[in-house]
């Protein structure tokens, strides 16, 4: 959702950043119109700056996220920098600098009291811009193509570093499906009364809803996905949906917001960005998501990983994606602990205040019951 910000305060929040990394704004029609807001979620602002360097006209992309919202501030600043050389065509932002043109690893604690970690990039068009809220109408059969293609590009050239991102010593997340279930009890027992009420959350559906998530935590550990099944772990981006891609016309070749990045199965990732782009998360709908936009999904991704020569994932569910599908069963559970991530951001500060967070709360919990 993009809360809207007027031209001058998009102008001084941001002006600390363009002087860190050098850039003026274009004047030609006055700085505030060079200006424009991409996204601003409470928890990021992210804007697009048309900017004079050197008499050459260009834009840039300029993300700001606060200090307090990283974790693993190192790692991301590594990840991207390794990508920055990837040979897989992906756009991604490859420098981060504090608001006073200090380099530095990202850290809460910021010595001189700043309160913004930016990052910049040249910006890659992107039209339309896509806000995963929004009815999946919007993006095109074409789009959510393009975009299973782009994350099998990112799983293979992450595949490449991971080693020497292991080697540098950055504390990096690890495989999460185990701490989903216990996350989402936490985030539950937080939540006031009224609104669990309003996503139909009572206690006895939070019991059962807890017991699905353990049952396919434990299979993918223990269970149905033995160790011969489970594919090499990755570093997978963490939030793919469709506001985190840059496209240029109906192609999808950028991919920002890495904050959640982590070494995990890739079918995590495969399987969030299946529900963000295939599912009516913020309509009520009986449908758990649409199937053609499923189907291309998982066609974008196939296509590319075997195009590029490697192996697809084992457990990666038949492209037409049915109920009786080959290893459809199997894949159920990583969308399972998919729609408990999302349903984790309905439960949220931002969440709670946003006017889809009762939907998307209510759509996660069908998806968890449903899949």
């Amino acid at each position: 959702m993009i809360y809207s910000m007027s031209s001058n305060a998009l102008q001084i929040l941001c002006m600390p950043c363009l002087d860190a990394f050098g850039l003026t704004l274009e004047s030609k029609n006055g700085t505030g119109a060079a200006l424009s807001l991409l996204k601003n979620d409470g928890a990021s602002v992210v804007v697009k700056a048309r900017c004079n360097q050197d008499g050459v006209i260009q834009d840039f992309v300029l993300k700001g996220t606060a200090f307090s919202m990283y974790r693993q501030s190192a790692a991301i600043v590594t990840i991207e920098n390794l990508l920055a050389d990837n040979d897989q065509g992906i756009v991604i932002p490859v420098r981060r600098l504090s608001v006073d043109g200090k380099h530095t690893y990202i850290a809460k604690g910021f010595s001189r009291g700043a309160k913004t970690a930016w990052s910049v990039t040249v910006f890659v068009p992107n039209e339309p811009s896509f806000d995963w809220l929004e009815p999946s109408s919007i993006w095109t059969g074409a789009h959510t193509y393009s975009a299973g293609a782009l994350l099998a590009k990112t799983h293979i050239a992450t595949k490449k570093f991971k080693a020497r991102l292991l080697e540098t010593g950055c504390e990096i997340e690890t495989a999460i499906h185990a701490r989903v279930p216990q996350l989402l009890r936490d985030a539950v027992d937080k939540t006031d009364s009224k609104y669990l009420e309003r996503i139909g959350c009572d206690n006895n559906i939070k019991e059962r809803v807890i017991e699905f998530l353990n049952k396919a935590a434990c299979n993918i550990e223990n269970g149905l996905h033995s160790q011969s099944l489970k594919p090499e772990e990755v570093i997978v981006h963490g939030d793919f949906q469709p506001g985190n891609v840059l496209y240029q016309g109906d192609r999808a070749c950028g991919l920002i917001d890495w904050d959640y990045a982590r070494l995990d199965n890739p079918l995590m990732d495969l399987a969030y960005g299946l529900l963000m782009y295939a599912a009516n998360l913020s309509l009520e709908e009986k449908v758990s998501f649409d199937t053609d936009l499923a189907v291309k999904f998982l066609q974008g991704y196939t296509d590319c990983i075997t195009a590029e020569g490697h192996e697809l994932p084992v457990c990666i569910p038949d492209s037409d994606f049915t109920p009786s599908s080959r290893n459809a069963h199997v894949f159920s559970d990583y969308l399972k602990l998919s729609a408990a991530l999302i349903m984790l951001w309905s439960l949220s500060e931002t969440g709670q205040k946003h006017r889809c967070g009762v939907t998307v709360g209510r759509r996660a919990l069908q998806l968890i019951h449903g899949i």
